[in-house]
């Protein structure tokens, strides 16, 4: 069965996991857990806030109080949920994914910089960018700017990653999924190649499609239109492989190439319906 790339998989994993490794890490070697409090203040937050919405004279003076005991959310969303979050967003590998994991990345970013720069040996941003900084830093009691810094290096590390062209393309075009193209739908879809050569699409998924033609003299990247479910394809796509059975028959197998925008979510919602006629069928 195909998957997502094995070091998708398991950057996701990680990150799923990182607040308990962070538990754990306070209990132990920090002797330790201030999230505790954030818990205890959250759990009395949610049992006094019908209290404090009844006690406000109006909705205004109910904000204020209520602004005045969330200060600690921050630093509990940044502890518990942002990178459970991230890492089911990595794991997604969707559009929107990418958007989420930088924006968790930068609210890590800003939380790890307020706590840096809050040490006593900082006096300024110019102390932090100079090696005695550091060497202060390797030798603060709590260890926990060192942790710090390496969180901060994980998450550079990943954003590397998930910016190299051909994982990054794979959270922008859905038909780089190979993992997500294995539904493959028997058709009998008329088909133009070159609005010249007629052919029948017998096998149509996301990624491309399998044609019996009645000419087999084809450059190597053609278009194909066809319609199918009120949908009008007209797009470039790529010979992978011909075949000529002894009968005759002409196969070719094609993948779709340079796939618009536009054809692109016709395609996405051609297989949507595909599917929903496939379930009624199968359901009869």
């Amino acid at each position: 069965m195909r998957k997502r790339p094995k070091l998708i998989q398991l950057i996701a994993l990680i990150y799923l996991f990182l607040p308990l490794v962070k538990i754990l890490l306070d209990f132990f070697v920090f002797d330790y857990f201030e999230q505790f409090d954030d818990l205890v203040r959250l759990v009395s937050l949610v049992r006094d806030s019908w209290g404090m919405y009844g006690q406000a004279k109006d909705n205004h003076q109910f904000l204020i109080a209520l602004v005045t005991r969330i200060g600690f959310l921050p630093r509990f969303f940044s502890y518990f949920l942002i990178y459970p979050l991230m890492g089911f967003a990595i794991y997604r590998v969707t559009k929107w994914s990418f958007s989420v994991i930088l924006l968790g990345k930068l609210f890590v970013v800003i939380m790890s910089f307020e706590y840096l720069t809050n040490l006593p040996f900082v006096h300024d941003f110019q102390t932090m960018i100079t090696a005695d900084y550091f060497l202060k830093l390797y030798f603060v009691d709590d260890l926990q700017g060192i942790f710090t810094i390496l969180f901060i290096l994980l998450n550079l590390l990943v954003l590397l990653y998930l910016f190299r062209p051909h994982i990054k393309e794979l959270y922008f075009d859905p038909s780089k999924r190979w993992w997500a193209q294995m539904t493959r739908f028997s058709t009998n879809i008329p088909c133009v190649i070159e609005s010249v050569i007629k052919g029948t699409i017998l096998n149509l998924s996301i990624g491309g499609a399998y044609i019996n033609l009645e000419d087999i003299a084809l450059p190597e990247v053609f278009r194909l239109a066809f319609e199918e479910l009120g949908f009008n394809i007209n797009t470039k796509v790529e010979l992978v492989h011909r075949h000529i059975h002894d009968d005759g028959t002409i196969m070719i197998g094609v993948k779709f190439f340079e796939v618009t925008e536009p054809t692109k979510n016709k395609l996405l919602a051609l297989m949507n319906d595909l599917k929903k006629f496939n379930e009624l069928y199968h359901k009869k």
